[in-house]
């Protein structure tokens, strides 16, 4: 999905493509990408839900590094929706590759 958006993104910033288009484009890219990970989807829409209702909270800072900012949470495990760890950008992009790493190994096997 990155790869797609990111790719929408340079076609918006070359002129290739109008904000309107780039709009719908990314809407759809994100649609896709939805219905092609409904497990993906209900977790994060499950850790929303409980934020909104003040029932989990984000801390202030990264729960890996601690750099204070904004944090993201990732899911080790999708079947666990609300055992989230709280991410800096940086250290989600770490996490989430280490995580595809392992999957690929384990398929091999």
């Amino acid at each position: 999905m990155r790869c797609r958006l990111r790719m929408l993104r340079n076609q918006l910033q070359a002129g290739e493509i109008d904000p309107q288009e780039y709009r719908l484009l990314r809407r759809g890219v994100a649609l896709a990408y939805s219905l092609e990970q409904p497990v993906r989807r209900s977790a994060r829409r499950k850790v929303q839900t409980e934020k909104d209702a003040g029932r989990l909270e984000q801390p202030e800072a990264c729960s890996s590094c601690g750099t204070p900012g904004p944090v993201e949470a990732h899911h080790g495990d999708y079947s666990k929706p609300l055992e989230v760890e709280w991410l800096c950008s940086a250290c989600h992009d770490r996490a989430d590759r280490e995580l595809a790493g392992r999957v690929k190994a384990e398929a091999r096997r």
